[in-house]
């Protein structure tokens, strides 16, 4: 039997669970987030200047303004937070809740326990790195956490060389 060239073994917890979505969405959500602003930021100079110009005072377009920058905060956090708990209730749903994870990296595949879920490193789109761990990115756009301090076998640095080397 073929010996992994690394391997990750972990609790999956809701909090490792939020901090994986947290730098998924930072990833897929950040450019749209930026994008927002920038148009409610347009957005609230025409309206400044129409209310200036009608009559109205600076006052109502500085509120104008605070309330478009709370709608776009309020918006911006919601979604993802929202997403991620309906993830984490379906992942619970599936797995009964906190489960103990292995990734195991293998010369052309890695290994995801439990389930026997294989994936081929050619299906890894990206390699997203947060504080505490590694979030592999698969072409379906579903996510493989890699806890860098639950490494058994090689390192989170190997890891992340293999994947990257044999994805291309």
């Amino acid at each position: 039997m073929e010996e992994p060239r690394a391997e990750n073994r972990y609790l999956m917890t809701e909090d490792l669970f939020r901090e994986g979505m947290g730098r998924v969405y930072r990833d897929s959500l950040g450019p749209t987030v930026g994008r927002t602003f920038l148009v409610l930021a347009v957005l609230w100079a025409v309206l400044a200047v129409v209310t200036v110009r009608a009559g109205g005072h600076a006052v109502f377009a500085l509120v104008e303004l605070l309330v478009l920058a709370a709608a776009g905060w309020t918006v911006a956090r919601a979604i993802p937070k929202s997403r991620t708990k309906r993830a984490w209730e379906a992942l619970q749903s599936r797995s009964g809740g906190e489960t103990q994870r292995c990734v195991r990296f293998y010369d052309t595949h890695l290994a995801v326990e439990p389930g026997g879920r294989r994936v081929p490193y050619e299906d890894i789109d990206k390699v997203l790195e947060a504080k505490g761990l590694l979030v592999l990115i698969t072409r379906e756009r579903t996510g493989i956490i890699v806890t860098k301090d639950g490494f058994t076998r090689g390192s989170p640095e190997d890891a992340v060389r293999l994947v990257n080397e044999r994805r291309k």
